[in-house]
């Protein structure tokens, strides 16, 4: 996603969706304008650490598989910043997160983004309920 659509996202879930829908791309500056605080600063470090091109496949790689994305709301802050936990369905696994998210003019940037916990459901994803 170029920059300059970065006002197009008015709602929290709406910068989620579109910060994976860049990583999928492989689009780190896409990415990257939708990031804010604690979370673009690590992000610039790891793409300066590992160069640009393994930064970018990187990206693809976090979100290569993901069959559907859940979003819930979880905490609103006084300073206006949002909490959602956020959920990745992979066939193998599922992976949660929490995402806290910063008002930015008309629209939020990812502030931070804790380390995807690894679930695996008793039932793997596309596994037929009835016969």
């Amino acid at each position: 996603m170029p920059a300059g659509s970065l006002a197009q996202e008015k709602t929290p879930e709406e910068v989620v969706k579109a910060l994976f829908e860049a990583a999928s791309r492989g689009d780190d500056e896409g990415y990257l304008a939708l990031a804010g605080g604690e979370f673009l600063t690590s992000s610039l470090e790891s793409r300066r650490d590992t160069g640009a091109e393994a930064f970018r496949e990187g990206l693809r790689r976090s979100v290569e598989g993901v069959k559907g994305l859940a979003m819930t709301r979880v905490g609103q802050h006084p300073d206006g910043s949002v909490t959602l936990e956020v959920e990745l369905t992979f066939v193998d696994r599922n992976e949660r997160q929490r995402l806290v998210l910063a008002p930015r003019g008309r629209s939020w940037v990812v502030f931070s983004m804790t380390r995807a916990q690894r679930i695996v459901p008793s039932v793997p994803y596309g596994t037929p309920v009835f016969e």
